[in-house]
């Protein structure tokens, strides 16, 4: 199926009720068996794209930017394409990054907090390359034509984390309590992140929780 939600299956699941050990038996089985079926076709996806058989979704960037979109899973390598680890390991340091986020996932699994979701993500290392493949963020193909004005303000606007690797960054109270369970398994705790206020060309600090990544 080309078109399988599976942000919303995974989501779905997690918001099971589990009271008793019946409930949560049957809810861990069905959580294994949609994270299988992602990893499955995860793997599958990258090895195309590794083999040559996938066109990507921007074929003028250079190879190392290239991103791909099948089975409703978004591709890309692990490598510095960006120049975001330019000076500090660059390629190798991106590659040590995808794991890292894995872990995160991880972590968050074991959580388990039904009221913070994340996207389902994959890891695979094929011929010596790396591929990070994840969950489109909901609402990146909504056809804004078809959307009403709530909607759209909706899907558009974060208020709390950044989308720009912290040119701009947003804060909300009620995203830094829906949080507080994550920043505590992180071992995280309230603080400033500064930025230049383009407006008056001062620097300001915007309280969070978490990682600047963590959206809202």
């Amino acid at each position: 199926d080309l078109y399988r939600d599976w942000n919303e299956e995974y989501q779905s699941v997690k918001e099971l009720p589990k009271s008793n050990i019946q409930e949560r038996v049957f809810r861990e089985r069905l959580l294994s068996k949609i994270s299988f079926e992602f990893t499955l076709n995860a793997t599958k996806g990258a090895m195309e794209i590794l083999n040559g058989n996938l066109s990507p979704m921007n074929p003028n960037e250079h190879p190392s930017q290239f991103i791909f979109l099948r089975n409703n899973i978004f591709y890309s390598l692990a490598t510095d394409s960006s120049d975001q680890y330019v000076n500090r390991g660059g390629n190798e340091a991106s590659r040590y990054n995808a794991g890292k986020d894995l872990e995160s996932i991880r972590v968050l699994n074991k959580l388990d907090d039904t009221k913070v979701s994340h996207l389902c993500t994959a890891v695979i290392d094929y011929c010596g390359r790396r591929v990070v493949c994840q969950t489109p963020v909901p609402g990146v193909f909504n056809n804004d034509a078809l959307l009403s004005a709530e909607e759209k303000n909706i899907f558009s606007k974060i208020v709390y984390g950044s989308t720009d690797e912290g040119s701009n960054i947003a804060s909300s109270e009620k995203f830094e309590q829906l949080f507080s369970s994550v920043s505590q398994a992180f071992h995280l705790k309230k603080h400033p992140v500064y930025i230049k206020d383009e407006a008056n060309d001062k620097i300001k600090s915007i309280p969070l929780v978490t990682s600047l990544e963590t959206k809202g």
